[in-house]
């Protein structure tokens, strides 16, 4: 791809002067907050692709980790595409949605697998020694030959929004 430019800022500074042609966003906690669902609308000129969770994301290993550490369950992902596309919806415009429905089997050694685990509670807090080491003594139950896979069933979707259909300033077809 020769047309594209890589561009590192944080999105709450990033004010570009001119829309792109498509805007892009995958499984990203901005979709939670409807002030930024409204710039990715003003940024896409021709398209507008979103993509989250879209209500299930259940991983039996790292709910009962999730339990044992915080002494609750892990809930519901912050974002949901559903609710993006309802939005968008209430806002007068008919974006599609599409919903994807799967089961992911990931196999790593134990010591990524523990990594793995980790990254995912210590979006909560940081984790004791004592913490890694109980999570850890629960992967080795788990192993085969050092091997551990963990399954987790993930509903996601995609959103499409084609600007074109909404004579939206940056997409030429003015009404």
């Amino acid at each position: 791809i020769e047309n594209c430019e890589l561009i590192h800022q944080d999105w709450q500074d990033y004010l570009p002067e001119t829309p792109f042609d498509i805007v892009f966003s995958s499984m990203t906690p901005l979709l939670s907050y409807y002030k930024n669902i409204d710039k990715m609308v003003a940024l896409a000129r021709h398209f507008l692709v979103l993509v989250g969770w879209a209500g299930i994301r259940e991983n039996p290993f790292l709910d009962k980790m999730t339990q044992a550490i915080f002494g609750r369950g892990p809930g519901k992902p912050k974002s949901d595409i559903t609710l993006v596309f309802a939005y968008l919806y209430s806002l007068g415009y008919s974006p599609e949605i599409e919903y994807f429905i799967g089961t992911w089997k990931r196999t790593y050694e134990i010591e990524k697998q523990l990594e793995k685990v980790a990254w995912h509670l210590e979006f909560r807090r940081r984790l004791t020694k004592d913490e890694r080491h109980f999570i850890r003594r629960e992967l080795e139950k788990l192993a085969t030959n050092g091997m551990v896979t963990l399954e987790t069933r993930v509903r996601t979707g995609i959103v499409l929004l084609r600007m074109k259909d909404y004579g939206h300033p940056g997409s030429g077809d003015h009404q």
